[in-house]
């Protein structure tokens, strides 16, 4: 099971990779680089869930290099050195105040909300830090699968209830229990949904009261 989860999380991450890659690739197999080829190359960054204002900036970049006579290989080069450049200075240093510090995990199905616990579990542990990570997604099993993987490979604390469980509860219990271990992170998956499901974000409401 574990496997072919992790499976499916390297073939999904392959496909906007292969997609950019292989788009730009095909775009300057043996042309010069004009503005029509940075068109398209645009468009291949937007296709790549790069998304439309932050593929714009790239452009730009690009429009100001010399470009005539570049190669495939620079050009992938100098995409990768400007995601890099624009992003980085967005990167917040998060300083642990007070034990356990808590991250609640929101957001609509499919935008990696879990994914992202698990990056922050490895950030963290990386750090030498202790963490937890609770499954409150408790009406999704598959959710509290790929959380309890992502806290072996991250050596995190694991937290989860019973199917159905209360989430507020859940949550709950699992910040005294992280208090009792002295964890110095504690990582809070919610299910996914949308602001305007009223019961869902009331339940959110109620874990942040709780």
């Amino acid at each position: 099971m574990a496997f072919n989860w992790i499976k499916s999380l390297k073939k999904g991450l392959e496909k906007s990779s292969n997609k950019l890659g292989d788009g730009i690739k095909s775009i300057l197999k043996n042309k010069r680089i004009d503005e029509s080829t940075l068109q398209q190359i645009e468009e291949v960054l937007i296709l790549s869930d790069i998304g439309i204002s932050f593929s714009n900036k790239i452009i730009d970049r690009l429009r100001k290099i010399k470009l005539s006579e570049t190669g495939v290989s620079f050009v992938k080069s100098e995409i990768n050195s400007l995601i890099i450049e624009i992003l980085e200075p967005l990167e917040k240093k998060i300083k642990i105040t007070k034990k356990p510090y808590v991250f609640l995990i929101v957001g609509v199905n499919g935008v990696g909300k879990t994914a992202t616990v698990g990056k922050l579990a490895y950030k963290f542990s990386q750090e030498k830090k202790t963490v937890g990570i609770v499954a409150a997604d408790t009406f999704r099993a598959a959710a509290v699968e790929q959380l309890e993987i992502w806290s072996k490979k991250t050596g995190s604390v694991f937290f989860s209830g019973k199917s159905r469980m209360d989430p507020a509860s859940l949550s709950y219990s699992s910040y005294l229990k992280a208090r009792e271990k002295n964890l110095d992170v504690l990582i809070i998956d919610t299910a996914g949904r949308l602001h305007n499901k009223i019961n869902l974000m009331e339940e959110l409401s109620k874990i942040i009261r709780v």
